[in-house]
């Protein structure tokens, strides 16, 4: 039986990219770890990882990040695209530097992972996307403008990539989290729209955790390669919108 194939991870330092690459590890996996903070990545102690510590707007770094995995591991057979940037305000005062991040780690991020493990794929002709949105790519919410601009682009791209790849034996899949304990939960400057959001968690009885979304993604992924889960959408019993 031929070992587990090579996963990228994006966003691996931190939520539910760290809780990916447990289980991915735990499943025998060789990782590819990608995420801002190499000392993050580093605690993690995960065995036959590469890491990377760069920035997803950074495609020379992305695409070198992947060589350098390949000709250790072999090809990329699965991306699960974690990586993203939450900043909420209001659309009327928001920064534009905070709108850039977002759009740019959000959107931009996400493709250039894409692009960075896609030659690869298609030379083999198997392989698994996870682009990771949200439930505000769905839908709106107060104070969530420039987020939701950025969630529901990876919704319509994740989307037609998936009717560009299905011809390649490609599997692609938007997964769609609720709120999931993590820092981007925290990561809001303090004001308005930082209030309101706690508030409204503090209504919350449960929300998710990383690994319960970390589970969910490692099912789809080793269901048969004909199978697609093609969006994911979850959120904790106790989050009704």
């Amino acid at each position: 039986m031929s070992r587990p194939a090579l996963v990228v991870v994006s966003g691996a330092g931190s939520g539910i990219g760290a809780a990916v690459a447990r289980r991915f590890a735990a499943a025998g996996h060789p990782l590819l770890l990608i995420g801002r903070k190499a000392a993050a990545l580093e605690a993690l102690d995960l065995p036959m990882s590469v890491r990377a510590a760069l920035d997803v707007r950074d495609m020379a770094a992305v695409q070198a990040a992947v060589r350098l995995a390949e000709e250790r591991f072999g090809g990329v057979d699965c991306l699960v695209n974690s990586a993203g940037v939450m900043r909420l305000s209001d659309s009327a005062t928001q920064e534009p530097a905070e709108l850039s991040e977002m759009l740019e780690t959000n959107v931009v991020g996400t493709a250039n992972l894409v692009q960075g493990v896609l030659p690869g794929m298609l030379r083999q002709r198997r392989g698994t996307l996870f682009n990771v949105s949200s439930i505000a790519g769905r839908q709106a919410f107060p104070m969530h403008a420039a987020y939701c601009a950025s969630k529901f682009a990876v919704h319509g791209y994740t989307a037609a990539l998936g009717l560009d790849l299905a011809a390649h034996n490609i599997r692609v899949s938007t997964v769609s989290p609720g709120v999931v304990e993590t820092p981007l939960l925290h990561s809001t400057k303090p004001g308005t729209a930082r209030t309101m959001f706690e508030d409204w968690l503090g209504t919350l009885d449960s929300i998710l955790a990383p690994d319960d979304v970390a589970q969910i993604i490692a099912f789809a992924y080793q269901l048969p390669q004909s199978v697609c889960m093609r969006e994911i959408f979850v959120t904790s019993t106790a989050q009704g919108s």
